[in-house]
């Protein structure tokens, strides 16, 4: 390997590596309810982030990446029916 060739790997690396680090997150995309970007070890996601149709909420997400340890709790009212939630799918959280 030549010394560009290593140079331009670890240039490489180095612009991906924020890339990387910033990948672990829940970010809120901001396409029914507030984009905002959720911290700490116990996140609350409130009904107030997401949408709610009928008895039905949904939430959509950029980024959905749980730590180990993190506990991420979705609050709501109890009329709920059903919780959705999206990051690149559609789920549901209960039945």
């Amino acid at each position: 390997m030549t010394m560009t060739s290593m140079h331009r790997l670890i240039w490489l690396g180095l612009l991906l590596l924020p890339r990387l680090a910033s990948s672990n997150g829940l970010v809120t995309d901001g396409s029914v309810g507030a984009a905002k970007t959720l911290t700490g070890d116990y996140v609350l996601i409130p009904q107030s982030l997401g949408t709610t149709t009928g008895r039905n909420l949904f939430h959509s997400f950029t980024d959905f990446s749980i730590k180990p340890g993190q506990i991420v709790e979705f609050t709501g009212s109890a009329a709920l029916k059903k919780r959705y939630y999206s990051c690149h799918w559609l789920r549901t959280l209960d039945d």
